[in-house]
């Protein structure tokens, strides 16, 4: 029992121990995530034509982070089905589009099956999307100035599941994205404007039911979708409808508990309680828990907008200006945290305060703790740009107590905070951030960027901190307050909300340290990939077709060097130089105070009041003193080099202080503006109407031309009109820009009328609707510059209406200003309607549809209707595209007899703009009797002779309360205008001009107005009355009209006098408010938005308008009321009325482009508020000062008489047709493209200059700093650099500069770009260097220690031809010029002279730097001038071997004869000593030579045998031809250095034939000279293998040698690629061979010497035992001696020879002279002379020959007497010492006579 005890309690010990573990181990894992680290950077990037400052920061966790979303539905109610479905109007119904469910009731019906299924309509354009919980990939493709749209419909029936409609962003950005309840008439549900955000919208079946003005949608039904895209590219998205259940509504409800007095609580899952009351002011609601939760604050949908939700924890006095959350600004978003009480507390409390955003609005917010949580991985999201979208509101920078960062929503708030997607190298400016798209900033807009080498990473948080930022000179943002608070990190807290968990659903938040700076540790190889990814970058900008795609490339690679690989490299060379910041006096266009709103160098919108020009003073710079060596001896390898290199960075880093390679805002328009201004003015040339008085002013448009006196203009056949505008483009254009539109067309240029018809025909490929004559914009395709409704609001001026997109605004407009979207649209109503151009001849004025009210059908029955008559009085040829001039009056006789009086359509030079009709009517022209008569009394004035209000009768009506639009027709009159007055009334206004209006009907409900009546009222109450309907002063509407009075004569005409131009602002009604009427002037605009740096101030849009003079008020409340003006503090504006008035009454102003980043188009001008002198000096900029208003005289023109005629009639005459015809259209983007060509050319040369410092000082530099690097290979990394380049300079076409070299005062030179230097119309980066003269000096030969002549080493500073020879001399340090691009035609280049001059050289000159290590340059041959100390010359870029590359540019002195000079080794008084030795040598050759020619005979023919000696004299014949030829060559210059194996075989070698020779014969003296010999035979081997081994030994040094001189060339100096300079040297292994190799030749000489001298003795003591024996004993001891004797002096001499050589290198060639022919010549020639094998004398070579033959068998008998005695006795020696004695005579004597050959060679 108690064993079974036993093992009870052990059980529960253990599975109590197992429950413990257990527990701890899930304790354990279900912690939260720990930062693993936290870390920042400080960096400041160039990034497209600005500078930003900012702080790269990232947490990095142990765990994986993901963000907390919610699907949930309010659960107030239970769901309840309608008893009808809604209906379905997508295609897939199986009912049919439109068609009632059949469980609907009989009675039901679906209102909008008419409109919506209607497949004529845009509504088959609506993909139907049937599949739900289902991603579906869509594109919406890219457009270029225009937009694209993509609709999709899909039908949710009658359900109690909730639907959550997501669309995520894959690539590319959307402009909006619209849900419509009722797409006919534009009815919305939901509208997306800000789509810096994935979009999501939650449909539950208890949402507010949405009612359209013509139906009942229910809350689901047919949801229609419209996604609109304004990039250049396509944009890719996912759209996926996800369905759920609703959570179960709780039963009974909760109640909650009120914390607060005062603040109502919120129930779980409930809306707020009064969310049917209008929202007038904040409220304020409290949310408590009890546990952690997982909250989610959501809006349901709001009938007129959504409030703002603000969220405090804890804290009721939650504000706008005080919160923890805010809602992203977005219909159907949330708030989504996790929260939990505090430890010791059950309960806590959030604050929810809501914001009206429009006053009256409804809300319907909920909070909740139910529905679906989803936790997104950061990481796994569909693209960077949702990934970032994505982190908005999940963190807050606390700088201190008092001070914090946010990021609530992308779009509206994040300026400085920018939470980012977790990638490898953090990227806080991709996606583009706020502070840069909401300045509406062209360059960054749709800017689509490839980060596949920036990979997302898991387990981290980054953000970025913006300080700064600037673009181009102006300030965008300034918060360098920032910078203080940063500088310890550890200060700065990070703090995530509770919206970011982990992987076990653990929210992640609290604050945490921004921890310490990252340390720059640079990594070549990473640096080098950047480097690699930008070169790609710079080869694509060329490829770019429009400039956003040039943009994006520029903008990858700015943010490539903002990468740590980059950044911190550089940041390392920063640290090691010392720069100080100074002031200097000068003047200067730098911001000076980034903060001033008012100085237009710092802030775009105070261009409007000044130009930032020059200004005097002490200006902040930035001096390098010193490179940090200490550092830089710690961190690099080859300290002397980077030093040099850094020297050169710190000009680089204070040149990018000055943005020196950057591209100026100004070389930008300077490569877009040409285009727009050339086909502006050939339009106005051309195709827009020529003025004429006579058919010669005509000639510009061909010889078919002719001036049309309807009109006053040229008229001309369409084609005609076509190629003159191409001859007017193509004749002004830029020649680069032709030359790549041509290029890209293939279009020849050889001549020039062939170029512009085939120009012509290129862009003529498509129909249009033509006229015969003329340029009809009725007609042709034409484009408007609208909203996307296709309309001008009514606040705006008349619209632009061009051939193709480069036309202008005629006046200023505020409606551009940004309130208002505008585009392009392309007008094809009259292409598709050409048919419907006809007129009817018989009809005149009545017969065009401009006058004929109806359609063409309508017209052409009128025109065949039964009173067409058979013939008529009329006149039809003078202008063919307008009606038929008719004189009914006339009949067949009298008509002949008369003339048609045609003069120019009374003038509107107010309104020279007006749109040209088909119809003149006849009262514009007479009938005249004669040609005199219509010339003498009839024509037209150019200005008006007063005003009339319009022939016709007004009504205004107002419209009911509950009534929204006016009925396009009542009471027999037709809508003119629907007015709302500023009390919020809506008045609607008709007219009839033909008495159809009814008085009666009218006066019931509204005012009647007979216009006509105020004619009868003098001019100024006329003008007064007639646009208000009276002088009641109480203006609503009205639809009597101001129109021109023509003057009827000339007299008239000319008491008139004039017109001033202010009356188009009185004659034309704007916005709404009537003509003629005085304005309130309310002087200049203001600025729209401080925040929006690049916008000019800007009139208030819809409540005022631009003029010359300032802002007018269009309320019409100022109407008769001028006091109410003054009070306002506007004053009075009537117009002039006479000339005085309009001079005196308004002041000149400065007419500027505004370069708004607007919807203004380009070059748009207004009048701006700048002084005269600012004005002025704008003038390169287009700036022009001048009058406001002008006067225009009155100018009578007389009447041009065209005989009538009595025509048949033909009834509708076709006005237009449809034929091939030019497109401008097409034409403008072809040329826009090869704009955008050159300006992606400006930028390229931007990005190879930024590009060009980075590889000439950064690439070295982490090569040689880097963690990376390599202490061997340490000399390679000043191998793998560009030129180095100190500054940047930029030459551009329209000014003339000089730019100053060495330092700002050009102590150096100068290089100067006149007018006309660059050409096409832009800037070209140009990179400066500078070539170090010490580089030049003379360097060290390469050469062996053991050359005999000395070289003529060139004086210092020499330069070389291709030869080798000596030119000249440099004369100052050099130029590197790296030119950039295209572009440059020629420039004027002075260096001042450092170097003192040569006699030897007469010319000054510039030369190219060809090879440096050489010294090889090619003169310019410039015709040199002196100026300012410098030598100058213009040299033109054709001169240079790389127009686009890298020149070396040297001033030079120089030789005449320059090219023909030739290497010179030695001096001109050394080459005979030399042609003497060389001479001297081939004496003992051609002795050598009889003697081998005479073996070979002997051999061949009289069967010599082969001996040693015949091998010697081979030996000693080729030495001697090889040093003979070696000195003849070396005289005549030939060899030019030796480097290379042919000059090793010149000049080692034969030393080493010299010393095979001698060693040969001291081998045999020594086996010859022993006491003790074996037998014969053995003796020869000895004597062989001795001879082969020593010289397999002497010549393995040999070919070591060789292959060490070949293959171990000493490197170049280490110049750091000529940044130092050091003299040239062999290279270790050479100095080693060369030592050993003089030291063998010294050793061996007296080694070769002493034995002559031994061995020779012990010889002549052989020779002296058995001289009884031989013959001529006597004379070979002579011989013997002799030999000995010299062979040894000469040896000996020859190693001190040597010595001297290597040690002493005497310059003398004497010394050589001497050494050679003692030590080398006489011992060669002592051996030939005394052992020739040539008998001299024939009767001695025939004894010899008998002698050969009568010796038979007995070989070497005939040695024994004709050779030396040295074989008898060592054969008597031999035989003496170990031959036995009985060894016969014979024997002996053919012993003696084997060896005797061996002897010889002694």
């Amino acid at each position: 029992m108690k064993v079974k005890q036993y093992y009870d309690y052990l059980f529960v010990v253990t599975i109590l121990l197992f429950l413990i573990l257990v527990t701890g181990t899930v304790k354990g894992e279900l912690s939260n995530a720990k930062l693993v680290s936290s870390n920042y950077t400080l960096k400041t990037v160039d990034i497209v034509g600005g500078k930003v400052e900012l702080v790269t920061g990232e947490l990095v966790f142990d765990r994986e982070l993901f963000r907390l979303q919610s699907t949930v539905c309010a659960n107030d109610t239970n769901c309840v089905l309608p008893v009808c479905p809604p209906c379905d109007y997508t295609t897939d119904n199986p009912n049919g589009c439109g068609v009632v469910d059949p469980s609907c009731p009989p009675t039901s019906t679906c209102p909008l099956a008419s409109q919506l299924c209607d497949l004529s309509l845009p509504m088959n354009q609506y993909e139907i999307i049937s599949q739900f919980d289902t991603p579906l990939l869509r594109t919406t493709p890219g457009t270029v100035w225009m937009e694209s749209i993509s609709r999709y419909r899909f039908y949710i029936g009658s359900t109690c599941k909730a639907y959550k409609f997501h669309l995520d962003i894959v690539q590319g950005d959307l402009f909006s994205a619209t849900f419509y309840i009722n797409p006919a008439n534009g009815s919305i549900r939901h509208h997306f404007s800000n789509t810096q955000r994935d979009i999501t919208v939650t449909m539950c079946p208890t949402d507010t039911r949405l009612i359209d003005t013509e139906i009942d949608m229910g809350n689901y039904g047919t949801q229609f979708l419209e996604i609109i895209n304004t990039s250049p590219d396509d944009a890719k998205y996912i759209i996926q409808i996800d369905t759920f259940d609703m959570n179960p509504v709780s039963i009974p409800p909760p109640t909650c508990s009120q914390i607060i007095s005062g603040i109502q609580c919120l129930n779980n899952g409930m809306t707020i309680p009064d969310n049917g009351t209008p929202l007038t002011v904040p409220r304020t609601y409290s949310f408590t828990i009890d546990k952690c939760e997982n909250i989610t604050v959501q809006h349901q949908y709001a009938t007129s907008g959504y409030p703002d939700i603000y969220v405090k924890i804890e804290d009721a006095s939650v504000s706008n200006q005080k919160f923890d959350y805010k809602s992203p600004g977005q219909t159907h978003e949330q708030i989504v945290f996790q929260l939990c009480p505090n430890t010791g507390n059950n309960l806590k409390t959030i604050f929810i305060a809501l914001y009206p955003t429009i006053v009256g609005q409804k809300s319907n917010v909920f909070v909740s703790t139910g529905g679906i949580m989803q936790s997104v991985p950061l990481t796994q999201v569909t693209s960077i740009q949702s990934g970032t979208w994505m982190l908005a509101g999940t963190s807050t920078i606390i700088l201190n107590q008092t001070r914090s960062l946010h990021c609530h929503s992308f779009g509206f708030d994040c300026y400085d905070l920018i939470p980012s997607t977790p990638r490898l190298f953090s990227n806080p400016l991709y996606p583009v951030p706020d502070i840069y798209l909401n300045q509406s900033l062209s360059e960054f807009q749709h800017l689509e960027l490839n980060e596949e080498t920036n990979p997302m990473i898991k387990n981290t948080y980054q953000f970025g901190i913006i300080i700064s930022s600037r673009y181009y000179q102006y300030s965008i943002s300034n918060n360098s307050w920032i910078k203080e608070f940063i500088k310890d990190g550890n200060n700065v807290m990070v703090q995530l909300l509770d919206n970011l968990v982990d992987d076990q659903g653990n929210v992640v938040s609290g604050n945490y340290s921004l921890g310490d700076s990252k340390t720059p540790l640079c990594n070549h190889t990473a640096f080098k990939e950047i480097d690699s990814e930008q070169e790609g970058l710079i080869e694509a900008i060329e490829d770019s077709v429009n400039e956003h795609a040039v943009q994006r490339v520029r903008y990858q690679f700015d943010l490539l060097m903002m990468r740590d690989s980059y950044f911190l490299c550089e940041s390392l060379a920063q640290q090691m130089i010392h720069v100080e910041q100074t002031k200097k006096f000068g003047n200067s266009t730098a911001c000076l105070d980034p903060g001033n709103r008012l100085d237009p160098c710092c802030t775009f919108s105070a261009l409007y009041n000044h130009s930032c020009g020059p200004t005097e003073g002490q200006w902040d710079r930035t001096e390098f003193k010193e490179v940090l060596g200490d550092m830089v001896s710690e961190s690099c390898v080859s300290p002397s080099c980077v030093t040099s290199l850094l020297r050169n960075y710190a000009q680089t880093y204070l040149g990018r202080q000055s943005s020196a390679c950057a591209v100026e805002q100004k070389e930008v328009y300077d490569a877009t503006d040409p285009m727009y201004n050339l086909f502006r003015f050939c339009h106005q040339n051309t195709t827009l109407g020529v003025r004429c008085k006579q058919n010669a002013d005509c000639s510009v448009l061909g010889s078919s031309a002719r001036c049309n006196p309807r009109d006053g203009q040229c008229m001309a056949p369409y084609r005609d009109i076509e190629l003159a505008f191409v001859t007017c483009l193509v004749n002004i254009v830029p020649p680069s820009t032709l030359v790549d539109f041509l290029a890209k067309y293939n279009i020849s240029q050889d001549d020039n009328s062939t170029m512009i018809s085939f120009t012509h025909a290129k862009f003529s490929t498509n129909k249009d609707c033509v006229t015969p004559y003329t340029i009809d914009k009725n007609t042709r395709q034409s484009y408007r510059y609208v909203t996307p409704d296709g309309t001008v609001p009514r606040y705006c001026y008349r619209g632009i209406n061009s051939f193709d997109r480069s036309d202008v605004l005629q006046s200023y407009d505020t409606c551009y200003q940004g309130d208002e979207r505008f585009m392009w649209t392309a007008s094809d109503l009259a292409i598709n309607n050409c048919t419907d151009f006809y007129k009817c001849d018989w009809m005149g004025s009545q017969g065009t549809l401009d006058a004929f009210y109806g359609n063409v059908g309508d017209l052409g029955a009128a025109c065949n209707s039964p009173a067409k008559p058979t013939s008529f009085c009329g006149e039809c040829d003078t202008d063919p595209t307008r009606n038929c001039y008719v004189d009914n009056t006339l009949d067949a006789t009298t008509c002949p007899t008369k003339f048609a009086c045609y003069h120019p359509t009374p003038g509107n030079p107010l309104d020279p703009e007006k749109p040209v009709t088909f119809t003149q009517p006849n009262s514009n022209f007479e009938t005249a009797d004669s040609a005199d008569q219509c010339r003498l009394e009839h024509g037209s004035c150019n200005v008006p002779c007063g005003l009339k209000c319009s022939a016709r009768q007004s009504c205004v009506i107002p419209l009911a309360p509950q009534e929204t639009v006016c009925l396009p027709t009542l009471y027999g009159g037709v809508l003119d205008a629907q007015v709302t007055v500023p009390t919020g009334e809506i008045y609607c206004s008709y007219y009839s001009t033909n008495g159809s209006l009814s008085q009666a009907q009218c006066q019931f409900t509204g005012s009647f107005t007979d216009c006509n009546a105020f004619n009868s009222l003098g001019q100024q109450q006329l003008v007064q009355q007639c646009g208000v309907c009276g002088a009641n002063g109480n203006f609503k509407a009205c639809a009597c009209k101001l129109e021109v009075e023509p003057c009827k004569t000339m007299d008239q005409c000319k008491s008139a006098g004039g017109a001033c131009t202010d009356m188009f602002y009185f004659v034309n009604e704007i916005a709404g408010y009537p003509p003629g009427q005085p304005k309130c002037l309310f002087g200049q605009p203001k600025v729209v938005d401080a925040s929006h740096i690049a916008t000019l101030p800007q009139c208030a849009y819809g409540k005022e308008q631009e003029s010359p003079i300032g802002c007018f008020s269009v309320n019409t409340t100022f109407i008769g009321n001028s006091a109410a003006c003054t009070a306002a503090g506007g004053t009075l504006w009537q117009a002039a009325t006479n000339q005085l008035q309009c001079r005196n009454r308004y002041p000149d102003r400065c007419l500027s482009v505004d370069r708004s980043e607007t919807f203004i188009p380009p070059l748009s001008r207004r009048y701006m508020d700048k002084p005269q002198d600012d004005c002025n000096n704008g003038k390169i900029l287009g700036d022009n000062w001048r009058p406001t208003f002008a006067w225009v005289p009155a100018q009578w023109t007389n009447g041009t008489a065209v005989p009538l005629s009595w025509r048949t009639t033909q009834g509708m005459v076709p006005i237009a047709q449809l034929n091939y015809s030019f497109s401008y259209q097409s034409m403008f983007e072809a040329f826009q493209g090869a704009s955008t060509r050159r300006l992606a050319l400006t930028f390229k040369s931007e990005m190879l200059c930024r590009s060009s410092l980075s590889k000439s000082t950064l690439i070295p530099f982490s090569c040689s700093c880097g963690v990376d690097n390599d202490e061997n290979d340490a000399d390679t990394c000043f191998n793998i650099q560009n030129d180095p380049i100190d500054t940047i300079i930029k030459p551009c076409t329209l000014d003339a500069a000089t730019f100053p070299l060495g330092d700002d005062e050009g102590s150096k030179g100068n290089i100067t770009f006149s007018l006309g230097a660059v050409r096409g119309y832009i800037c070209v980066s140009v990179g400066i260097g500078q070539i170090f003269s010490d580089s030049l000096k003379a360097k060290q030969v390469v050469a062996l220690s053991s050359d005999f002549v000395p070289s003529l080493a060139p004086p210092d500073y020499s330069v070389f031809n291709d030869n080798g020879g000596v030119v000249g001399k440099a004369l100052a340090d050099g130029l590197i010029l790296r030119i950039f691009d295209k572009g440059i035609n020629n420039f004027d280049l002075c260096i001042i002279q450092s170097i003192s001059s040569s006699s030897e050289f007469p010319k000054q000159d510039f030369a190219i730097l060809v090879d440096e290590q050489k010294g090889i340059v090619h003169p310019l041959e410039c015709e040199t001038t002196q100026g300012g100390g410098a030598t100058c010359c213009n040299i033109k870029s054709n001169t240079l071997p790389e127009p686009v590359g890298t020149n070396k540019i040297l001033l030079i002195q120089r030789t005449n004869d320059w090219k023909k000079k030739n290497y010179q080794s030695i001096s001109s008084s050394n080459q005979a000593v030399v042609y003497t030795l060389g001479a001297l040598f081939l004496v003992p050759f051609i002795i050598g030579s009889i003697e081998v020619v005479y073996f070979i005979y002997a051999h061949f023919f009289k069967k010599l045998e082969v001996k040693v000696v015949h091998i010697l004299f081979v030996f000693l014949t080729i030495f001697s031809f090889i040093r003979g030829i070696y000195f003849i060559i070396l005289g005549s210059g030939v060899l030019k250095d030796n480097a290379n194996v042919a000059d090793y075989i010149l000049v080692v070698l034969p030393t080493f034939l010299y010393f095979t020779a001698f060693t040969i014969v001291i081998i045999i003296w020594y086996i010859l000279s022993r006491d003790s010999m074996q037998r014969v035979d053995n003796i020869y081997k000895r004597i062989n293998r001795l001879i082969i081994g020593v010289n397999i030994l002497l010549y393995l040094l040999f070919i070591g040698i060789v292959l060490v001189f070949n293959f171990y060339i000493g490197d170049p100096p280490p110049t750091c690629n000529g940044r130092v300079s050091a003299g040239y040297e062999n290279s270790t292994p050479q100095r080693v061979v060369s030592i050993l190799y003089a030291s063998i030749q010294a050793i061996l000489s007296g080694a070769l010497g002493l034995s002559f001298i031994y061995y020779g003795r012990k010889v002549i003591q052989k020779l002296s035992h058995f001289k009884q024996n031989l013959v001529n004993a006597n004379n070979q001891m002579k011989k013997t001696v002799s030999m000995a004797i010299i062979c040894s002096v000469g040896f000996l001499l020859h190693c001190i020879f040597i010595i001297i050589l290597v040690t002493v290198k005497p310059k003398n060639v004497v010394f050589s002279f001497i050494g050679l022919v003692v030590t080398e010549i006489v011992p060669v020639m002592t051996l030939l002379f005394n052992y020739t094998q040539v008998p001299f004398g024939l009767s001695q070579v025939f004894l010899k020959d008998k002698s050969i033959k009568d010796n038979g068998n007995e070989p070497g008998g005939v040695e024994l007497q004709s050779n030396t005695s040295t074989s008898s006795s060592y054969s008597s020696s031999v035989s003496s010492s170990t031959r036995s004695k009985t060894m016969t005579v014979r024997t002996l004597t053919q012993s003696q006579a084997s060896l005797n050959s061996s002897a010889v060679r002694g």
